[in-house]
């Protein structure tokens, strides 16, 4: 039911205050399994019971008002094609700058990363939000059909391993002395965080475990 509240001589409306709490998630959908990622993040919300606003995000002003994004897998030269024609790459570039929580997997890994090379063709010129302060190989464990699972260990989502599906997965090569690494596969960064920047090289959403989306709000959150 709607309320008025008074304070000071000044009318607010608690409905309105309650909605602008409100974490505002978005899932880039230019391409990739952003539908997933959405139902993810809705299971995720409900197990933390908390009241988010989740919508699949393509133009500016549906990204302007929001508190957390996630950049899906995919084809990141598509994805970045894309956002080059909805002119998304500044305004997303400059939310994440000042503070907005990000979530890149697999391709969206690749998007936030400052320098990107491929297994096959080496050194590549693909735009990208250069927020994250890493070296990416793209395509590094072969094609769609080498894919695989695998169970990760990650502290920071509890003591139960992680199963992390890779589907023509990057590889971080390099990251800065400040990056903190959350898991590993075979020696190599799989899961990082970087301030307000958390990047995958797996596929979290294709699975019913969401402890990393709640990871993922909790960092919205804080």
């Amino acid at each position: 039911m709607k309320r008025d509240g008074k304070f000071a001589g000044v009318t607010y409306d608690l409905d309105r205050s309650k909605e602008a709490k409100k974490m505002k998630v978005g899932i880039l959908g230019y391409q990739g399994d952003f539908r997933f990622h959405a139902e993810a993040v809705k299971k995720a919300a409900r197990n933390l019971k908390k009241e988010i606003d989740v919508s699949i995000v393509r133009s500016k002003s549906e990204i302007e008002p929001l508190t957390g994004i996630i950049i899906p897998g995919g084809e990141s030269t598509v994805m970045g094609s894309m956002m080059t024609q909805a002119k998304t790459f500044e305004l997303l570039k400059n939310k994440i700058q000042n503070g907005m929580v990000v979530l890149g997997t697999c391709a969206g890994c690749i998007i936030l990363a400052k320098n990107i090379t491929d297994v096959n063709v080496g050194q590549v010129a693909q735009e990208t939000l250069g927020v994250l302060d890493i070296h990416v190989e793209r395509n590094s464990y072969g094609p769609q059909k080498e894919s695989f699972e695998a169970d990760l260990s990650i502290p920071c989502l509890g003591s139960e391993p992680f199963r992390a599906t890779f589907i023509r997965a990057p590889v971080i090569t390099n990251i800065n002395p400040g990056t903190e690494i959350l898991a590993s596969f075979e020696e190599k960064p799989v899961f990082i965080k970087q301030n307000n920047v958390l990047a995958v090289t797996f596929h979290p959403e294709l699975l019913d475990d969401v402890r990393l989306h709640e990871y993922f709000l909790k960092m919205i959150q804080a």
